[in-house]
């Protein structure tokens, strides 16, 4: 399956034309986000629904260092990188005290704020990129050029690929499964002295980093930073999506941005169908979540397990993941019963003796 999906993205230009490989692109940085918002919501239990609110200053930062200092591509990601992790972190603070839904509310007026303000000329005219310049595409090691769609795809590809392999790595490790204790029962996790609070804001440190890093490509792919690309519908968007692909699985964030911008991208004429695109709306998301509670994760989950049942029955391997309520009937050998039986009552009788003699029962 891995095979399967990396030899997809990778040929994802020419499979949709490489006229749509801008398109292309911008599904693989949503899928970035998507990433960020497992860590943190899927893994560590913050609902966030300003998540694309972090790649806005991802975006600005980066625009601003590339147009107005010139500075390295790499250096700029990892800036913006750091900037929204120190933000997501300052964010992070009220889930110390503000459970829920409420810090529901308070990211969804973060996102407000940064689209109302941050990323405002008005304001911050001087840190963000000049509007009559162009972020242009860099040419990496002085060898690779980036300034074509089609390689500028593989960029966002191999960012991709890093992220999703931190995480993964990172949720077999013992932060991921702090992360998963803390989401599911803080008082049990602190008993086994875990720490709560610096287990949330790490989370959100490393869900602001990746979102960052997002909207820092997105300003590179875009050529500039509109900051009507960010808006509170766009981190709805973000959720929405997460929510489909599946909410606690990383290739779940990339299915959920696959499925959801393609059907907005071709929905309104795939397959000469009209109106396809009305899966990618509310009532489509009811009704896949409907059939599939946890997402598109959950349905590759359910072939695959179908998959491996069937390879089981026909080895004759009983797998308890597999078939949990099977009752599997294990008969010993007489003879190893009458050996075990023997040897329990040659135990008993020589404890029996070893006390009779100790209480002066017995004459040696």
């Amino acid at each position: 399956m891995a095979v399967i999906v990396t030899g997809v993205l990778l040929a994802a230009p020419y499979l949709v034309g490489t006229q749509r490989a801008n398109f292309a692109s911008l599904v693989i940085i949503y899928a970035i986000v998507g990433v960020s918002l497992v860590v943190l919501t899927g893994w560590a239990g913050q609902i966030s629904l300003g998540q694309f609110a972090f790649s806005g200053l991802g975006a600005g930062v980066a625009g601003g260092l590339a147009v107005n200092h010139n500075l390295d591509f790499f250096l700029t990601l990892v800036i913006a990188g750091v900037v929204g992790a120190a933000v997501a972190v300052l964010i992070g603070l009220p889930t110390l005290r503000v459970p829920g839904l409420f810090l529901a509310v308070v990211t969804l007026g973060f996102a407000a704020t940064v689209n109302g303000y941050f990323l405002n000329p008005k304001y911050f005219g001087g840190l963000l990129p000049d509007a009559a310049k162009t972020i242009t595409r860099p040419v990496l090691w002085d060898r690779i050029d980036t300034r074509g769609d089609v390689a500028y795809y593989y960029v966002c590809l191999a960012v991709l690929a890093v992220t999703y392999l931190s995480a993964r790595c990172m949720r077999r490790t013992r932060s991921g499964r702090v992360f998963i204790s803390v989401r599911d029962n803080v008082r049990a996790a602190q008993s086994f002295g875990m720490n709560a609070a610096r287990s949330r804001l790490a989370a959100f440190a490393a869900s602001g980093f990746i979102a960052a890093v997002a909207g820092a490509l997105l300003a590179y792919q875009q050529g500039s930073v509109d900051r009507e690309a960010f808006t509170i519908l766009a981190s709805l968007d973000v959720f929405v999506f997460a929510v489909v692909g599946g909410l606690t699985s990383l290739a779940g964030a990339i299915l959920g941005a696959v499925y959801y911008e393609g059907l907005k991208y071709f929905g309104p004429t795939a397959l000469h169908l009209k109106n396809l695109d009305v899966l990618a709306t509310g009532a489509g998301v009811l009704f896949l979540l409907l059939f599939l509670p946890g997402g598109l994760a959950e349905g590759v989950y359910r072939v695959r397990d179908r998959i491996l049942r069937g390879i089981a029955n026909r080895r004759g391997i009983e797998v308890p993941s597999l078939v949990a309520d099977r009752r599997v009937d294990v008969t010993a050998e007489p003879e190893a019963d009458d050996v075990l039986i023997r040897a329990e009552e040659l135990v008993e009788e020589s404890a029996a003796f070893a006390a009779a003699k100790s209480s002066g029962e017995v004459v040696p």
